[in-house]
């Protein structure tokens, strides 16, 4: 799963990046990782289970556009996620908002 999402992601043609990273990127680019599973039980089983994801966006200047972009190939693609607001990382001069999955 994590290979299809990254995959998905890297089609919109900014860096993309899983986990904890070591190599410099430049905004804008995304950062993704898992965030655990949510499970269905059933009948002493998991009936079901969907892994969970944040898809971290990093930006200097803001890009509506390619924000839509982002969320529509996420949905395109089947996968539902909320949004966050805008944070400024006064440490790293950058925004930053996330999907979680």
């Amino acid at each position: 799963m994590t290979n299809t999402i990254f995959n998905i992601l890297k089609t919109l043609g900014i860096p993309v990046v899983y986990g904890k990273h070591t190599t410099k990127v430049n905004t804008p680019y995304l950062l993704l990782t898992g965030a655990g599973q949510e499970v269905w039980p059933a009948d002493d089983t998991y009936y079901h289970t969907r892994d969970l994801w944040t898809v971290e966006y990093y930006f200097t200047k803001k890009d509506p556009e390619l924000e839509k972009t982002i969320e529509k190939l996420l949905l395109d693609n089947g996968y539902r996620y909320e949004k966050s607001e805008d944070v400024y990382l006064d440490d790293q001069n950058v925004y930053w908002l996330y999907y979680s999955i």
